[in-house]
């Protein structure tokens, strides 16, 4: 019997190996790929990141021109509303188009739109966008002029501190930081913030008082020198008043001393270059010892955190908001 080879099976020859035919697929879908990719950064060229809002007002999902027309709309007459500048000091309250302010359309859409490919910038529009700044431009000569005129509002004197002793009595004035516009801070506060906040918080410089808490421990050095004129053993008011004295300026200079390290604001400890209550950097408490004239020593121990019984439990501390 003799075997006939199969001669209806299909064959091989003509087509591509399998390689090669994985190798064509592979490029065709990369291919798609990169063509879909295009085409969507096209199609997002025009367009405003949904969800994006300038100034308050929602842009979300448009093309520039329905943007630019949505924004003259809405902030068209920012320009001629009042616009308050404030400080820790006082307030003035001026016209944006008077003192150089001009908001600039075009420029906030041009900023939002545009061809990309960068990966990042087209996954930020096919997400979604956040709120953005508008475009804000500023004759900063004209503007400089204005901060200029308005520093008797705007800024403040440092006022220094003094400690004076009458019968006995000591009494300690705390010197007060004073504060000075910076022009060129103050500008980028209002790009910032204007025009969707009618008040913008000035950029300031502190002014530090000249009597610090050096002035203090001047004093207290001085204090070795002071003389007593009642030499007597019975009832002498003169070296108790003294001795008191002493007691209330090392007092004084460990509250000043620890003061001055804490930088944070915490309850009746307030700092205007730290506002703000810091958890997570002096959440202790500050120990404090005034080893003679000229030095002192600051360390610091934690806050416990549980209670001597398990009948109450413990209370976390938070800030206080009124």
């Amino acid at each position: 019997m003799t075997l006939e080879p199969f001669s209806d099976l299909p064959s091989d020859e003509g087509r591509p190996p399998a390689r090669a035919r994985m190798l064509l697929v592979t490029g065709l879908v990369l291919l798609t790929l990169a063509v879909a990719y295009g085409a969507a950064a096209w199609w997002f060229s025009d367009r405003v990141a949904r969800g994006t809002t300038v100034a308050g007002v929602d842009i979300g999902g448009q093309t520039a021109a329905e943007a630019s027309v949505t924004l003259t709309t809405e902030l068209g007459g920012a320009e001629d509303e009042p616009l308050t500048l404030a400080s820790s000091a006082g307030s003035v309250e001026v016209v944006p188009r008077e003192v150089g302010l001009a908001l600039d359309v075009d420029g906030t859409v041009d900023a939002l739109v545009g061809f990309t490919l960068e990966p990042a910038a087209l996954w930020h529009k096919v997400v979604g966008g956040t709120a953005e700044p508008a475009s804000v431009v500023v004759d900063e000569a004209v503007f400089g002029e204005v901060v200029e005129s308005a520093r008797d509002e705007l800024d403040a004197e440092p006022v220094e501190g003094s400690l004076s002793v009458e019968g006995g009595t000591v009494t300690l004035e705390d010197p007060v930081t004073g504060t000075r516009t910076d022009t060129e801070g103050t500008i980028d506060a209002v790009r910032a913030s204007w025009p969707g906040r009618d008040t913008v918080t000035v950029s300031a410089e502190p002014l530090e008082p000249t009597v610090s808490r050096d002035e203090l421990n001047r004093v207290r050095t001085e204090f070795a020198d002071v003389a007593v004129s009642d030499r007597s053993l019975v009832w002498n008011t003169d070296l108790v008043e003294t001795m008191e004295l002493e007691n209330l300026l090392l007092n004084a200079t460990a509250t000043i001393e620890s003061a001055a390290n804490r930088l944070e604001s915490r309850g009746a400890h307030a700092r205007e270059d730290y506002p703000d209550r810091d958890d997570e950097n002096w959440m202790k408490h500050t120990l404090a010892w005034v080893a003679g004239p000229g030095g002192t020593r600051l360390d610091y121990r934690p806050v416990h955190e549980e209670t001597l019984t398990d009948e109450v439990e413990y209370v976390a501390p938070k800030a206080r908001v009124y």
